[in-house]
C-alpha cells in the first residue's frame, strides 16, 4: 500500500503498478547504457523487457487508466485537461516502444544502426515515463 491519502482501490493498484514500471525503467536504463557502450547484452533480455512495456505497462496499466480512470473523471474540467495530456503521453510511449521493438528486429537480422535506434528510443521512453509517472503520482493522485 502506498502511504498517504486513502484512495479508491483502483488508484491504489495503479500507484503500486507505477512502482513496478519504475523498476523496469531502471533495468531498461542500465541495459540501454550497455548497448550504447557496445557492452554485451543478450537480445533476448531486451526483447523480454520491450514485451513487458508493451503488455504490462501499456496493455494492462495504461489501458486500465484509459478505460476506467480517465472515463470516471471526465466531468472534472481540470482532470479532463490532464487526461488529454496523459493520453498523448501514452501515445508517445507506444511510438517509442514500437521503435525499440523494430530496432531489435533489425538487430536479429544483422542490420546496422539498430543500437542507435534502440538507445534513442529507450532513452526517450525512460524520460517520458518518469515524467508521466511523476505527473500521475503527484498531480493526478496527490497524497
Amino acid at each position: 500500500m502506498v502511504p498517504g491519502k486513502i484512495h479508491h482501490p483502483l488508484v491504489q493498484v495503479l500507484l503500486e503498478e507505477h512502482a513496478v514500471i519504475q523498476q523496469a525503467l531502471t533495468v531498461l536504463s542500465v541495459l540501454t547504457g550497455r548497448v550504447k557502450r557496445r557492452r554485451p547484452v543478450a537480445l533476448a533480455d531486451l526483447v523480454l523487457l520491450v514485451r513487458f512495456f508493451q503488455n504490462y505497462a501499456d496493455k494492462i496499466h495504461h489501458r486500465t487508466e484509459e478505460d476506467q480512470l480517465f472515463v470516471a473523471v471526465e466531468r472534472n474540467r481540470i482532470l479532463r485537461r490532464m487526461n488529454q495530456r496523459l493520453l498523448s503521453q501514452h501515445t508517445m510511449g507506444r511510438v517509442f516502444v514500437d521503435a525499440m521493438a523494430d530496432s531489435l528486429k533489425s538487430a536479429r537480422s544483422g542490420r546496422r544502426g539498430w543500437r542507435t535506434q534502440f538507445v534513442d528510443n529507450a532513452s526517450a521512453y525512460c524520460t517520458l515515463l518518469h515524467i508521466h509517472i511523476c505527473d500521475e503520482n503527484h498531480v493526478y493522485f496527490p497524497r
